[in-house]
């Protein structure tokens, strides 16, 4: 399994410090354009979008299937801009992490 941080970090917009939402943004990028989705891949990401963006926890835990969906997802979207640093450097940089049963 995967450990992403799912908290918000702050970034500088128009001389503002604003939140950055992750759980959004995690949500919002395994739907971008540039991925050219098929009906089942987007109910498929439906799913996993509401599993993030319901999740209350400042780490969210995600199968091996759902961060590769996110990580490659992350790897062909254009476009990002610095204030996505921490975005991709998180999702990237997910710790895998071992389950273990009580």
């Amino acid at each position: 399994m995967r450990k992403i941080q799912v908290s918000d970090y702050f970034i500088i917009q128009d001389g503002k410090e604003l939140p950055y939402p992750m759980r959004e943004a995690l949500a919002e990028v395994i739907f971008h354009p540039d991925l050219k989705l098929r009906a089942l891949d987007l109910l498929k990401r439906d799913d996993l979008a509401r599993k993030i963006l319901d999740h209350s926890d400042s780490h969210i835990l995600l199968e091996d299937s759902e961060y590769d969906l996110i990580k490659s997802a992350v790897n062909v979207v254009q476009g990002f801009v610095r204030n996505d640093v921490e975005f991709v450097r998180r999702v990237l940089d997910a710790e895998s992490v071992e389950v273990v049963e009580k």
